[in-house]
């Protein structure tokens, strides 16, 4: 909460100020989240035993069913602990059966705010050696209000699935988990989730018996906070396919939850899923909180003509912090030819407004003073920054989720002066789990950047088309820029054959070069990339070419999904 206040006493002196706060859970008490319908998957399950007669410590599971059940779970923050409650807490038994009571196991995502799942299960054993048995699969927390679900846009989430399955071809039940990508397309009321997952034997090790695949289909209610759909699961032989039913949590949908059942001819499987949007604020421009960004860049000055990748730097050079000193700073750091540490600030839009609509750069400059007077005198230093608009109103392309800095930087010591350009791509990096594992896509965007060429000052613009064709199922992907570099002065403008870079993707990012080294007659080079949004919806990747005695390029490639 945040408030201000104002008081005056008799004597006319007054205070002002603000109060701000941040709820907590109660030391003390219970409290309860309805978590709706919930899957309750039932066996029974017979001990084994070998020739001998000695128990085989492996249970043939029959009389698989499916049902659902209202579970209302309990946290006492005195003791910090769940319980699940179903509204029969045993199992039928027999008198002289004993009954274990029922566990309650919550999977808190440490990364989660909103939602969390969780799994009841219970054994009761009912004559000789055989037991009955239910898993009850949950996901509860704080939901978002049927207002607050977005009904336009797309958003990425990662996602976790939890499961058991009962299969013929097994003796024991079979945990499985796995991680991977949901996509939440608002606008269209439709959702799309896929994971590997593993299979574990229970009572047994570690190591995964079976591999396969679990796809989630579903419809986002129009006008309610509910999500139905189909899940179906492989890798056990015959594929299972069921229901599944969950909502959104948190504030804007930022977190979701959902259970599920499946059943083949080979028996039963029930579950649950969580995922997170790592982004909420869902584009670069809406950023509100602080933000640091991995990047790579491309120098271009007399002294290099060269590719400097993130991974050498160690460190974010690019950082957005929208209230501090002033409103929307943007930071780079590591650019300054004398303190590699050092940080430059701009200012960039307005108050409350990173980025200026309408245009197609913001445009600031700075200065470093701490290390002028570290230096003392004798050094002189100005830095111009543009950053590209990611806007729906940019004539030059609309990006979302991209951008890009290009900064001058322009220091004199003892006499000597020093002038470098960096063309710097960042923006909301598509996380790793994001990144389709399948399929392919092809991307369009434009060329920016600085060049030189027959070994003349660096004083053309560069501008032109990209394109990217990335296969994501086998990690290949080709980049083609073509090239116009325009001489400041005079205006003249030259044209280069279009340039082909070929690599491979790893993870949410990739490296790229020309087949052949640059020559006399060859445009040679490398560029490194990211992948940017929630599905891998636009990219950026800062490039270093070159063709020997011909031109020096430098400057980056932008573009988003066809």
């Amino acid at each position: 909460m945040g408030a201000t206040f104002s008081a005056a006493d008799v004597s006319n002196d007054v205070i002002v100020g603000t109060l701000t706060g941040r709820g907590s859970v109660s030391t003390a008490g219970v409290q309860e989240y309805d978590a709706g319908t919930s899957v309750r998957q039932s066996y029974t399950s017979t001990a084994l035993t070998d020739s001998t007669g000695a128990a085989t410590g492996q249970h043939g599971i029959s009389a698989q069913t499916v049902t659902s059940v209202p579970i209302v779970v309990e946290y006492d923050s005195a003791t910090g602990t769940y319980a699940a409650l179903a509204p029969a807490d045993l199992l039928p038994r027999a008198s002289s059966d004993p009954a274990v009571p029922a566990t309650t196991l919550v999977y808190l995502n440490p990364d989660y705010q909103f939602v969390a799942g969780g799994q009841r299960s219970q054994v009761v054993s009912t004559s000789g050696a055989a037991s009955a048995m239910t898993n009850d699969f949950f996901v509860f927390g704080n939901p978002t209000t049927s207002g607050g679900v977005p009904r336009t846009g797309t958003a990425g989430y990662a996602l976790n699935v939890q499961g058991i399955a009962g299969d013929t071809n097994f003796k024991n039940l079979l945990n499985f988990s796995g991680t991977g990508t949901l996509t939440a397309d608002f606008g269209a009321g439709t959702l799309n989730a896929a994971s590997p997952v593993s299979y574990v034997q229970t009572g047994t090790s570690s190591t995964a018996v079976a591999t396969g695949n679990f796809a989630a289909t579903g419809t986002i209610s129009a006008t309610a906070n509910a999500l139905t759909g189909t899940v179906t699961l492989d890798g056990l032989g015959s594929a299972y396919s069921g229901p599944l039913n969950g909502q959104f949590y948190g504030p804007g949908a930022q977190e979701l939850g959902a259970v599920f059942s499946a059943s083949s001819a080979n028996g039963t499987a029930s579950g649950f899923f969580t995922a997170q949007n790592p982004n909420p604020a869902g584009s670069l421009a809406a950023l509100q909180t602080t933000t640091s960004f991995d990047v790579n860049a491309s120098q271009a000055s007399q002294a290099c003509n060269c590719l400097i990748p993130q991974s050498t730097r160690g460190s974010s050079v690019v950082s957005f912090n929208p209230t501090y000193p002033e409103a929307n700073v943007y930071a780079l750091s590591e650019f300054s030819v004398y303190s590699s540490g050092s940080e430059i600030n701009f200012v960039v839009g307005r108050p409350g407004q990173p980025f200026l609509s309408n245009l197609e750069f913001n445009e600031s400059s700075s200065s470093i003073p701490e290390l002028a007077n570290a230096l003392g005198t004798g050094y002189t230093a100005a830095y111009d920054l543009k950053l590209f608009n990611p806007t729906p109103s940019n004539p030059a392309l609309v990006l979302t989720y991209t951008s890009f800095a290009d900064l001058t930087t322009t220091e004199t010591f003892q006499g000597k002066t020093y002038v470098g350009r960096y063309f710097i791509p960042f923006g909301i990096e598509t996380t790793p789990s994001q990144m389709p594992t399948t399929g392919s896509a092809n991307y369009s965007g434009i060329v920016y950047g600085e060049g030189s060429l027959n070994g003349g000052s660096y004083n053309n613009t560069l501008s032109g088309t990209s394109t990217l064709s990335a296969n994501f199922a086998t990690g290949a992907i080709t980049a083609t820029a073509n090239i116009t570099a325009t001489n400041t002065t005079t205006n003249v403008a030259t044209t280069f054959s279009p340039v082909t870079l070929s690599g491979a993707i790893s993870g949410n990012s990739f490296n790229v070069a020309t087949a052949a080294p640059a020559s006399a007659t060859n445009i040679g080079g490398v560029a490194a990339g990211n992948f940017y949004g929630p599905a891998a919806n636009e990219f950026g990747a800062a490039f270093a070419l070159s063709q020997s005695g011909v031109a020096a390029l430098n400057g980056v490639l932008v573009g988003k999904k066809n």
